[in-house]
Formats: C-alpha cells, sequence, structure tokens
C-alpha cells in the first residue's frame, strides 16, 4: 500500500512539473502580437492594455469602475464592395 502511495505521489508531482513546462512555453499576447481583426484595446489611464479580441463580431467585457477614464481602440478589417476584407 505504502509503495503505491508512492508511485501515486511521484505520478502527480511528474504530471505537475510536465504541466508547468508546457504553460512556460505557451506564449503571452501582447499589444506588439495582436489576435485576428477584429479586436479591441482599451488602455487604462495607468497605461496598462487590454486586448479583446472580436470573434463573430463581439467582444468580451472587459471590467472597469464608475468614471474610470479609458482609452478605446477599434481595429476593423477593410471591406471593399464585392464583400471581400483584408
Amino acid at each position: 500500500m505504502r509503495l503505491q502511495r508512492g508511485f501515486s505521489i511521484i505520478f502527480i508531482f511528474l504530471a505537475a512539473l510536465s504541466l508547468r513546462t508546457v504553460w512556460g512555453q505557451v506564449p503571452t499576447p501582447t499589444p506588439a502580437d495582436p489576435p485576428p481583426l477584429p479586436y479591441a484595446q482599451i488602455t487604462y489611464s495607468d497605461g496598462s492594455t487590454v486586448i479583446a479580441p472580436g470573434a463573430g463580431g463581439t467582444f468580451p467585457l472587459v471590467g472597469l469602475q464608475p468614471a474610470q477614464p479609458v482609452k478605446v481602440t477599434l481595429e476593423l478589417p477593410t471591406y471593399y464592395g464585392d464583400g471581400v476584407s483584408d
């Protein structure tokens, strides 16, 4: 029974270590690497920025405080008369 428990603890440790390694390799998006169009870039008064992708024409909610000044920049694809976009 103790041997099984020891193997279980080792397995959990190795699984956690491998997940940490995988998560460490996932790149985090930055304003220099924006998502595909359309997206909204929200800049707070302290200079921090949030990018909200607009998949399917809707944008996720972004938390704001009452009377908090923000700058919102929308990046939309260019549509031409024939219905083709960039």
